[in-house]
């Protein structure tokens, strides 16, 4: 078995890689929402499945329902201190 490795190959080879990392150069700017956080919502082509960018927006949209539950809770727990409050101001 033969490898060949011309001078193209590892020209600026720090700068492909760093490249190749950039998720918004090499997928754009579309994979974002306006915080700068992963977003499938407004990205039109289709992630492979089990890649390390497709991994991440799967993360980021757990994340994004855990903080809509967890802001749900928030309300509901001041709700029902309101209630006690009141509930309480009746006792007196």
């Amino acid at each position: 078995m033969e490898i060949t490795v011309y001078a193209s190959d590892v020209r600026n080879f720090d700068e492909e890689v760093d490249k190749h990392f950039d998720v918004k150069d090499w997928h754009g700017s579309d994979l974002f929402d306006k915080d700068d956080r992963l977003s499938l919502d407004s990205y039109k082509y289709h992630l492979e499945p089990y890649t390390y960018v497709s991994i991440m927006a799967d993360m980021q949209e757990q994340i994004n329902e855990l903080r809509s539950q967890i802001e749900l809770q928030k309300k509901w727990i001041k709700n029902r201190e309101e209630k006690e409050k009141w509930h309480g101001s009746m006792l007196k």
